[in-house]
């Protein structure tokens, strides 16, 4: 029994059991006699079919998103809404969404492939407030989203949106390198819910569902960083406002985290 590493190859031997492998494939023979051969054209199908499979798989299947959300303000409107309510916690205001991507190879060279990306996406978007405040509808006045303070102390209180989302994106994979993959494309998703959830100091907790003049469909610009033996990076982007233009200021959101 041995291994023998030399200039004509790799040889294994393990009793009857043999395995050599040199410039010509890999031959092996067994104790029952029985041999097999894979000359150099079935090796190169073999790592063929190898680098299909990779292709076909970056950036593929469930996945699971963990990050922080935020606002940006723009331009306000003459009557609209103040916005400078809208202050939030920054480490209390996350994002998380969990979704499925299938893909269509456009494109494949040595090393990089081009893709498009089709999924389906549930996401919530988690609005926590600063100071003692609770989100209202038809506050200050009727027809308008706005802020109370509580009569109690509070330890937290937030505004959460779920949505249901399409995400369509175009992805370069790379066979080798720091990066695995560099994705860019959108999203349009439509309001499944939203509901203010509030946590007194003392403990106790309230929920009240509603649709706070919040837009109904959202749409948006998203992007994804791949990198080897680490998570995911990705930043969404909605372009539409959260609210509806005549009844709360005129915010767009905008989350970012990790994508495993």
């Amino acid at each position: 029994d041995y291994v023998r590493i030399g200039i004509r190859g790799i040889h294994v031997k393990d009793g009857d059991d043999e395995v050599h492998i040199d410039w010509s494939g890999i031959h092996v023979k067994s104790s029952d006699g029985e041999e097999v051969n894979i000359g150099r054209a079935d090796t190169a199908r073999y790592s063929e079919r190898r680098r299909n499979r990779w292709w076909s798989g970056a950036n593929k299947g469930f996945y699971l998103s963990l990050g922080l959300n935020n606002v940006l303000e723009q331009n306000p409107l003459v009557g609209q809404p103040a916005s400078q309510d809208f202050t939030l916690r920054p480490l209390g205001s996350r994002y998380f969404a969990f979704g499925w991507l299938q893909n269509a190879r456009l494109v494949r060279g040595r090393d990089a492939a081009l893709n498009l990306n089709l999924g389906l996406e549930f996401s919530w978007y988690n609005f926590m407030f600063e100071g003692n405040r609770i989100a209202v509808k038809d506050v200050p006045t009727v027809g308008q989203f706005g802020f109370q303070e509580s009569t109690e102390s509070l330890s937290k209180s937030k505004l959460t949106v779920a949505y249901l989302n399409l995400p369509v994106m175009l992805t370069t994979s790379f066979r080798r390198g720091f990066l695995s993959y560099l994705s860019a494309g959108g999203h349009v998703g439509y309001r499944l819910d939203a509901y203010t959830k509030i946590k007194r100091s003392n403990g106790g907790k309230d929920h009240a569902h509603g649709n706070f003049y919040l837009e109904n469909f959202r749409y948006g610009l998203r992007a994804e960083l791949g990198i080897r033996n680490f998570p995911d990076l990705f930043v969404n982007y909605d372009l539409n406002p959260l609210f509806r233009s005549e009844n709360g200021p005129d915010l767009r959101a905008v989350s970012f985290g990790v994508k495993f």
